[in-house]
């Protein structure tokens, strides 16, 4: 009899230091950390692009072609919640697209759709385009398009 007192004691002391473990747990995530967690949790959200698709090819009766499809690059910058970064952003895609910092603060703010990324420049060459994506770490809310243009030869 003793012996069962004694390892239900035990359990319930077992029982006690998990729970406090618990809680103590919940109560850092939550209300120590939880501006840090809020702050990954808001950076965390897909990102919604529009990818137009490309238009057919037209041709003459005799065979030759009247209209075609080229890819060009878009250049756009999605919504930044860390002000820092951004500034780090604006300053490093100014060097690159070889453009003021003003031009592309003034894109933004022009800009009014929140979930949709502000276009910086358009018809951007492809040796722009690699250079972007080699430091696109270095940007994180750089966004890179490839959107059909009509081209008539």
């Amino acid at each position: 009899m003793n012996s069962t007192l004694w390892r239900i004691t035990l359990l319930r002391i077992v029982a006690l230091v998990i729970g406090v473990v618990l809680i103590y747990n919940l109560f850092q995530i939550q209300v120590i950390d939880g501006e840090k967690w809020a702050n990954v949790a808001d950076n965390n959200r897909f990102r919604h692009l529009i990818e137009l698709a490309p238009r057919g090819r037209i041709y003459s009766a005799d065979g030759l072609e009247l209209a075609a499809s080229i890819p060009t690059y878009v250049v756009a910058l999605a919504d930044e919640q860390n002000k820092d970064r951004q500034e780090q952003t604006i300053t490093k895609l100014a060097e690159f697209l070889q453009i003021e910092p003003e031009e592309i603060r003034a894109k933004l703010k022009k800009h009014r759709r929140k979930f949709e990324p502000a276009v910086i420049a358009t018809n951007v060459d492809f040796d722009t385009v690699l250079q972007l994506e080699e430091y696109q770490h270095l940007m994180p809310s750089l966004v890179i398009q490839v959107v059909p243009q009509r081209y008539y030869p």
